[in-house]
């Protein structure tokens, strides 16, 4: 009697012979459970095997977590130590009970000492692409963390050096995006001219930090077509130059030191013109922040 025909498809898929993610548990039920724990304990996840590591670290955790909204967003910060004069990168949980800058750990040591740095997130990953040095000229290196395995590694490289903007001018041009039509155009002279620091969106609304005198928001009004002030920020709490992120209806105010304000913009109370807020604690030391962004898992 001939024995029965191997199926070559089935051999070469390996998680056939796995164990269960969970004993007793069909897989997808396993992953029903595990996608609900809170992001900051991933890595105690991470720890109970090398089958929940290799889970927890993959595209298809995230991609899990965001179909049924369990991801959860933090904020990186990549910031330089005036007194070392180098380069670090924090992360910030903004729901954690005790909100508080942690930083990362592993930074490339080639690009503690580069000015110039681009600084962006992609799916899982925060990268730094490009930079220079007093003694060194604009790279082409990329450089990414993983926010799911907690490392750093380095990334194809880009086509062409770069060390801060690609070219420097005397004009400020603005120019909106247009996703009905999609198309650019120009923006009109009165937005640009009331653009005057970095700026989020939040439900389809630019608010825009001025600190031209002290830190105000502003929102640009579509209707009638004008900037409007929300209200100005405390003295007290904020440190220029600062940042912005938002998550949700949240904007994150980030500033020397890692000073970093709340409010919520769907409910911006004030009080003789300072805007309410909550405050996270800054570090201990002065760092510059060059440039922060978020990213969900």
């Amino acid at each position: 009697m001939e024995p029965p025909a191997t199926d070559s498809k089935a051999c070469s898929q390996p998680e056939f012979n796995q164990t269960p993610l969970i004993c007793g548990l069909p897989d997808d039920i396993a992953l029903f459970c595990l996608a609900r724990v809170t992001r900051r304990y991933h890595t105690v996840l991470k720890c109970v095997s090398k089958r929940w590591r290799d889970l927890v670290c993959s595209e298809q955790w995230r991609s899990y977590r965001q179909k049924h909204n369990l991801d959860e967003t933090w904020i990186y910060a990549l910031c330089r130590d005036k007194i070392l004069d180098q380069v670090c990168c924090y992360v910030l949980d903004p729901k954690s009970g005790r909100r508080c800058w942690k930083l990362i750990q592993g930074f490339p040591a080639c690009s503690v000492k580069r000015k110039g740095m681009a600084f962006q997130t992609l799916g899982k990953k925060v990268y730094l692409l490009g930079g220079c040095g007093w003694s060194q000229d604009a790279t082409t290196e990329v450089y990414c963390y993983d926010a799911s395995s907690n490392t750093w590694s380095e990334a194809a490289p880009l086509p062409t050096a770069r060390c801060g903007a690609s070219a420097v001018s005397s004009h400020v041009y603005v120019v909106v995006y247009e996703p009905l039509s999609g198309t650019w155009q120009h923006a009109d002279a009165v937005m640009a001219s009331g653009w005057h620091g970095p700026a989020v969106a939040v439900d389809g609304t630019l608010y825009v930090l001025d600190q031209s005198s002290g830190t105000k928001l502003m929102k640009w009004q579509k209707e009638t077509q004008e900037w409007v002030a929300i209200g100005r920020l405390s003295p007290l709490l904020t440190r220029p130059p600062c940042q912005l992120v938002a998550i949700g209806k949240n904007i994150f105010v980030i500033g020397k030191g890692l000073s970093t304000v709340v409010f919520d913009v769907g409910n911006a109370g004030n009080v003789e013109g300072i805007m309410l807020s909550s405050s996270i604690p800054n570090l201990t030391s002065d760092d510059d922040v060059i440039s922060c962004e978020s990213l969900s898992i």
